[in-house]
């Protein structure tokens, strides 16, 4: 599977339910997203699907905020205009779970709205693909993402 919108992130997007310069964005780690409907799925939720982390060390169910998100575009037409996340503060663009051990497959972000994953609009944005596990073991896990020149290389955009 590759980084994945679900079809419900469109649809919430057109509807206006983001608002991303005010939204808090999490990700949260999972070891497979076998049981996620990332087709048909509407909301995040801690509870369902089976997969998440453990919360251990320092990672705790639901993740960690994706930080600052900064809508953006690229240049003259066709312009693309993206998503710039800039992590949790431990560096740029990059989150980071310390002291942990983690082992993850797969990233999911949420529109968060309250601890505990139950909000009926707590919305998906997008599943990320690590590319097959990634693993720290009590040492740092971070996800960084890309610094953004062009948006194609972001990782939500529209052309």
């Amino acid at each position: 599977m590759a980084n994945y919108v679900p079809y419900e992130f469109k649809k919430d997007l057109l509807k206006g339910n983001f608002d991303f310069p005010s939204d808090t964005i999490y990700l949260a780690l999972y070891t497979s997203v076998a049981g996620y409907p990332v087709a048909t799925a509407t909301v995040y939720s801690s509870a369902s699907p089976a997969g998440q982390v453990t919360a251990t060390g320092g990672y705790t169910t639901d993740g960690r905020t994706c930080g600052a998100a900064t809508v953006a575009n690229a240049g003259s037409q066709p312009q693309s205009i993206y998503l710039n996340f800039a992590g949790d503060g431990s560096g740029a663009n990059t989150i980071t779970w310390t002291a942990s051990t983690i082992t993850a497959a797969y990233g999911v972000m949420y529109q968060r709205q309250g601890s505990g994953g139950t909000a009926a609009n707590q919305r998906l944005v997008a599943v990320l693909d690590f590319g097959g596990s990634k693993s720290s073991s009590s040492g740092d896990f971070k996800v960084v993402f890309p610094t953004v020149s062009t948006g194609a290389d972001a990782i939500l955009s529209i052309t």
